[in-house]
C-alpha cells in the first residue's frame, strides 16, 4: 500500500492550518523558537547519541546499526540521521499537533529477516483517525486540488487519493503536553499570539508617517501624532515575549531572577517531558513491531547521555524556592544539557 506523500494545499487553507511563508512579522521568532525547543529535547545530533539496549547484544547492534548508524542514511530517514529525523519529529508536534509516519518492513525473501525500510512522512491534514485501541484505523485523503497553489507541475491528470490504514501501518504521535493548548498546535498559539506583534509594528509606522506628514489630516495619522501609539514600541515586545513563551522559550529581555528561572525550568520540564514521550512512542510503535515480526528480544532506543527528567526539575524548582539551589545552580543544570557532548 502506498500512501499520499505530499501535503495538500488545498485542505489545509480550508482547515486553515496553512500558514503563507513572511505572513507576519514574527514568522522568524516562531521558527526559531520551535528550533530551539527542537534542541531543547534532544541537543546531541549525532550519529553516536543514541543507542539500542536490550537483553540480546546481537539484535541490539543490529537494530542499533540499522537505525542509528551509517547505513540508515540511506533511505530509511528523511533527515541525514535518527536524531535529527527526532528533531523533524517534535517540530511537526510543535507545527500541526499530530504527525502520520507509515511504517514499511520488507524482506528480500521469505525467510530473510524483516527490516524496517523506512518511515515514510503522511500530511497531517490528509489524515483522519477512526476509531481507537486496537481498532483504531487512518483513512488518508487527498483532493484532485491537493497541488493549488504549491507552485508544483503534475505529470498526468490530477486525481483524488484515498487510503486505509491500520493502526500497525502507522507511526503518530501527538502533542503529548495540555500546554499551550488542549486543541490547538502550539506554533498555532504563538501565531495567534503574533498577531499582536503586526499590530502594533503597524502602529509604530503610523508614528513615523504621521511625523513625516504633519499635514495629513486622516484620522489615523491625526491619532498617531496625538499620542495614541506612543507605546506600540513597549507592547509590541510584550506580545513578542508573549508568542515565545508560547513555545517554551526563556525571556531574552532583563526580567527579574524569579520570573526567569520559573520561565527556565518550565521549558526544560516541557522538554523532558517531550523527550519521553517521543522515544517510548517509537519504542512502542516501531521497534516492538518490528521484534514481534522476527521473533526477537525485545529493544529499546534511548539515549546514550543522562538528562534531567521532569521529576528532577520539579525537584530544582522546589530548591530554588526554598533556597537550596540558587538561580546559577539551575542556569548550569540547564547549560550541562545543551553542551555538545563528545562520543569516543
Amino acid at each position: 500500500m502506498h500512501g499520499f506523500y505530499a501535503a495538500d494545499n488545498y485542505a489545509a487553507t480550508a482547515l486553515r492550518t496553512r500558514t503563507q511563508v513572511g505572513y507576519s512579522m514574527a514568522d522568524p521568532s516562531v521558527h526559531v523558537a520551535a528550533e530551539t525547543f527542537a534542541f531543547h529535547v534532544l541537543p546531541d545530533i549525532g550519529e553516536n547519541s543514541l543507542i539500542v539496549v536490550g537483553p540480546d547484544d546481537g539484535t541490539n547492534h543490529l537494530v542499533g546499526g540499522w537505525i542509528a548508524g551509517r547505513r540508515s542514511r540511506l533511505e530509511l530517514w528523511a533527515e541525514p540521521n535518527l536524531p535529527m529525523e527526532i528533531h523533524s519529529w517534535i517540530e511537526g508536534m510543535l507545527e500541526h499537533r499530530d504527525v502520520y509516519y507509515q511504517i514499511v518492513f520488507e524482506r528480500e525473501t521469505p525467510d530473510a529477516l524483516w527490516m524496517l525500510a523506512t518511515l515514510a512522512w503522511l500530511a497531517p491534514e490528509t489524515i483522519l483517525p477512526v476509531g481507537g485501541g486496537a481498532q483504531t484505523r487512518y483513512e488518508q485523503y487527498a483532493s484532485v486540488r491537493a497541488f493549488e497553489g504549491a507552485g508544483v507541475g503534475v505529470i498526468g491528470k490530477p486525481r483524488e487519493w484515498l487510503e486505509t490504514f491500520g493502526p500497525e501501518e502507522i507511526f503518530h504521535v501527538r502533542w503529548p503536553l495540555t500546554e499551550p493548548s488542549l486543541t490547538r498546535a502550539p506554533v498555532r498559539e504563538a501565531r495567534l499570539a503574533s498577531q499582536a506583534i503586526d499590530r502594533h509594528a503597524k502602529e509604530m509606522l503610523l508614528n513615523e508617517r504621521a511625523m513625516a506628514e504633519p499635514n495629513e489630516r486622516f484620522l489615523t495619522l491625526a491619532r498617531a501624532r496625538a499620542g495614541v501609539y506612543a507605546d506600540a514600541l513597549e507592547h509590541e515586545k510584550q506580545a513578542s515575549a508573549v508568542a515565545g513563551d508560547r513555545l517554551f522559550l526563556p525571556p531574552e529581555t532583563a526580567v527579574t531572577e524569579y520570573f526567569y528561572i520559573d520561565r527556565l525550568i518550565r521549558s526544560r520540564v516541557a522538554a523532558a517531558a517531550v523527550r519521553s514521550y517521543v522515544v517510548d512512542e517509537f519504542n512502542r510503535q516501531v521497534l516492538r513491531r518490528w521484534t514481534e515480526l522476527n521473533g526477537w528480544p525485545e529493544v529499546r532506543l534511548t539515549t546514550r547521555r543522562t538528562f534531567w527528567t521532569k521529576g528532577d526539575w520539579a525537584s530544582f524548582w522546589e530548591q530554588y524556592q526554598e533556597g537550596v539551589l540558587h538561580a546559577s545552580d539551575v542556569v548550569a543544570a540547564a547549560d550541562a544539557e545543551t553542551e555538545r557532548l563528545m562520543f569516543d
